[in-house]
């Protein structure tokens, strides 16, 4: 399967809780996020993996999150400007990790 158009997001998660290392208090998150939206023709898609910054075993899909709860966990609007806002909200509140593997 062929993509025309793949855009990838990424970026850290901080907490308060998060360690912090070095004498300058450089801090680690304790998460990063990935954020995918497809927009090849005919179906666009997009979807969110909330990671742990440490190593896992676990299968990719295990970390699947809807666009919609990253931007409530992290206080981003990713596609605040984008066009088309009533497609751009329906994607964030989905998630269908199989059409992703």
């Amino acid at each position: 399967l062929e993509k025309d158009s793949l855009y990838v997001i990424t970026g850290p998660l901080f907490s308060p809780a998060d360690s912090l290392i070095g004498e300058n208090g450089v801090g680690v998150p304790g998460f990063y996020f990935k954020v995918l939206v497809d927009l090849s023709p005919p179906d666009h898609d997009m979807i969110a993996f909330l990671l742990p910054n440490s190593g896992s075993s676990e299968d990719l899909i295990q970390f699947a999150i809807s666009v919609d709860s990253l931007e409530q966990l992290s206080s981003y609007d990713f596609f605040a400007s984008a066009p088309d806002q009533e497609i751009i909200e329906w994607l964030e509140s989905r998630i269908e990790p199989g059409k992703w593997n």
